[in-house]
């Protein structure tokens, strides 16, 4: 029996037709239609440049599995872009799904380390920290939460990569926290008040800034506002699901593809640029 989670890959690859599948296919068609129109379906990218980065990381002695158990693909995924499948006559992939590639380049070469301790691009952790602390968590109060010396913290926002592990934990605080008061995780009113000085004075985004979907990306940029069309654009499809077909907000962020967070911070961002505007 398959290990495959219920779901639209279940719905395709075995022909489930519970409830849960059934629902699933169905959203994902919805979806699709509903994004060809607004001409932002765009599921697929280039494979040759993953497959260029994949096998140097091969090549300095890192395992397909390994790489698949480190951003949480199917080692298929990686047999099919490398390899094709020879049985059937199918060549090495031409294109691949988005989010498999951004997580495969993000990968970093390290022959010996386990997958928790593969090293990825620190963009997005280095990020979710700096957003944080716009939001008035210190870095003492970070270091704490992240089961971290001062010291060790003082270094993690120097580097250029950082461990499977650590941006999973960083990832986690930040879901817990980005909407949070930084007082509940033990932090002072002077310690807030110092770190949100600083942050302003630094120019640190906060987490309204930032859609999870993008925030690990090296070529995303912070919206403060000045351009609504990402943000009014997600509100919009979430708003219609919402009327149209009467799902909840977290529903309707499953259905479109995107974190829940997300869709929080941009109606969150929509209603502070209103209330700015009236």
């Amino acid at each position: 029996m398959s290990g495959r989670e219920h779901g639209y890959a279940k719905y395709k690859r075995e022909k489930c037709r519970c409830e849960v599948c059934r629902a699933a296919n169905t959203a994902y068609v919805m979806d699709r239609q509903r994004q060809i129109i607004l001409r932002r379906w765009q599921p697929y990218v280039d494979a040759e440049p993953v497959r260029v980065h994949v096998r140097g990381l091969m090549k300095d002695g890192m395992q397909r599995r390994r790489l698949a158990a480190a951003v949480h693909i199917s080692p298929g995924v990686i047999e099919r872009l490398l390899y094709g499948n020879p049985a059937n006559g199918r060549p090495p992939s031409r294109r691949m799904r988005r989010h498999h590639a951004r997580a495969l380049l993000s990968l970093r070469p390290d022959p010996t380390a386990p997958p928790s301790r593969i090293p990825v691009d620190a963009t997005g952790t280095l990020r979710r920290l700096r957003a944080l602390g716009a939001m008035g968590f210190s870095d003492l109060v970070l270091a704490r939460e992240l089961e971290m010396h001062p010291a060790n913290f003082d270094d993690l926002v120097l580097r250029s990569t950082v461990t499977v592990g650590t941006a999973r934990k960083v990832t986690a605080l930040y879901d817990r926290a980005w909407n949070a008061d930084p007082r509940g995780f033990g932090a002072t009113d002077q310690g807030v008040a110092r770190t949100l000085a600083r942050a302003a004075a630094e120019g640190w985004p906060s987490p309204l800034a930032w859609d999870d979907d993008t925030i690990d990306d090296p070529a995303a940029e912070p919206d403060f506002g000045a351009s609504t069309s990402r943000t009014a654009a997600l509100v919009e499809d979430v708003t219609w699901l919402m009327t149209s077909y009467g799902y909840t907000r977290a529903l309707a962020a499953e259905r479109i593809g995107v974190p829940k967070s997300s869709v929080d911070q941009a109606f969150a961002r929509m209603a502070r640029q209103q209330a700015v505007a009236a």
